[in-house]
C-alpha cells in the first residue's frame, strides 16, 4: 500500500506513513477522510502544547513530540471537531500507535502506561518550553 499517492497525503502530518495504512487497513475508514481527520487535529493541536507539556509525559524523536495525555484529556480535546466516532477512533488509533512507537524508540526513558492515549505532533508547530 505504500505508493506516492499515500506518501503525498502524510507527508505534511507527523506520522509515519506505515502507522497510517496499518489503521486503514485495520479500520474502515478510507485513507484521505483519515488524513483529513488527522489534518484537523493536527491543526487543533497547535493551543494544547503548553498545557500538554506542563500536565503529562512527552518525548521528542525525529522532530515530532509524543504525549501520553488521560483519556479525560482526549475526549475533550476531540469532542468539539465534529468528526463522527468512526474516524475519531481511527485519529485516536493512528496518534496512539505513533506516539508509543516513538517512546519505545526515545532514550528519555519514559515508559508509556496503557491506560493514557498517546498524541503526536511536528515539533517545528510545538512551543519549546525547555
Amino acid at each position: 500500500m505504500s505508493d506516492h499517492t499515500n506518501e503525498a497525503e502524510t507527508r505534511d502530518l507527523p506520522f509515519d506513513d506505515r502507522v497510517v495504512e496499518r489503521t486503514v487497513e485495520t479500520t474502515d475508514v478510507a485513507l484521505d477522510e483519515l488524513t483529513d481527520a488527522l489534518t484537523v487535529v493536527d491543526a487543533e493541536l497547535l493551543g494544547k502544547h503548553s498545557e500538554f507539556e506542563s500536565e503529562y509525559d512527552h518525548v521528542t524523536v525525529d522532530g515530532r513530540r509524543a504525549y501520553l495525555v488521560d483519556e479525560a484529556a482526549w475526549d475533550s480535546f476531540v469532542v468539539s471537531f465534529g468528526l463522527d466516532e468512526k474516524l475519531l477512533a481511527a485519529a485516536r488509533r493512528t496518534h496512539d500507535e505513533q506516539a508509543r512507537l516513538l517512546f519505545d524508540s526515545s532514550t528519555e526513558g519514559v515508559e508509556p502506561a496503557d491506560d493514557f492515549v498517546g498524541v503526536v505532533v511536528g515539533v517545528d508547530t510545538a512551543e519549546e518550553m525547555v
